[in-house]
């Protein structure tokens, strides 16, 4: 995997890979016409587990070039970006977590949420 690549080189390789023929069908899925919740979002026609392998080969990726890609209007994009943090987190011992995610919602025991976030909910609720 080549470390020195940016988001924006993934971004472009992203759209290489895609199949455009997908992207109507994606669009319509995500509700992207005006007014819908997906309003705007853009697709490059990439299926999920072509993602989750260039996840796997990016996974090395600066952080600061992850965080473009969350910021980026392409939709698998995003969700390379996530998938990438998934898998860098999976990686850290649990007493590191908390340094690595700072906003304690990364505890993927519980998904990418965080089970405290259910647990407090909850006590608030019997409050």
């Amino acid at each position: 995997m080549n470390t020195s690549l940016r988001a924006p080189d993934i971004c472009t390789r992203l759209q290489a890979l895609g199949d455009r023929a997908r992207v109507p069908v994606l669009q319509k899925f995500f509700k992207t016409a005006p007014g819908e919740y997906g309003e705007g979002d853009v697709f490059v026609g990439l299926r999920v587990p072509e993602i989750r392998k260039l996840a796997k080969e990016y996974q090395a990726l600066p952080f600061v070039e992850i965080i473009q890609l969350l910021h980026s209007s392409i939709h698998e994009a995003r969700l390379l970006a996530l998938l990438i943090l998934v898998r860098v987190l999976a990686a850290v011992k649990k007493s590191q977590k908390r340094r690595c995610c700072p906003l304690g919602v990364c505890d993927l025991g519980a998904g990418v949420h965080g089970r405290h976030l259910f647990q407090r909910a909850e006590s608030s609720l019997a409050a």
